[in-house]
């Protein structure tokens, strides 16, 4: 599977849209060499949510960059379209 790489600037105006929601959760980037990871997740341990994953998977979408979440929902990465 080829990746995508999601700019740092995406990361933070996805979490000021989730907080314009008033959604305790954030996403979080884990760089590594091979590539990027992320996580959809809250500090007081709150699970990601259909709802908040589909509108992480729209804002990025509007920005060119197709996600894919993982069976838990809770981890994902970008994927070329």
């Amino acid at each position: 599977m080829r990746r995508n790489i999601i700019p740092i600037g995406d990361v933070i105006a996805v979490n000021q849209m989730l907080e314009r929601r008033g959604s305790a959760l954030r996403v979080h980037m884990h760089d590594a060499c091979g590539g990027q990871s992320f996580s959809l997740r809250a500090d007081d341990g709150t699970s990601a949510d259909e709802a908040s994953r589909q509108a992480v998977g729209e804002f990025f979408s509007a920005r060119g960059h197709a996600v894919e979440f993982s069976a838990g929902g809770g981890d994902f990465w970008a994927v070329r379209p």
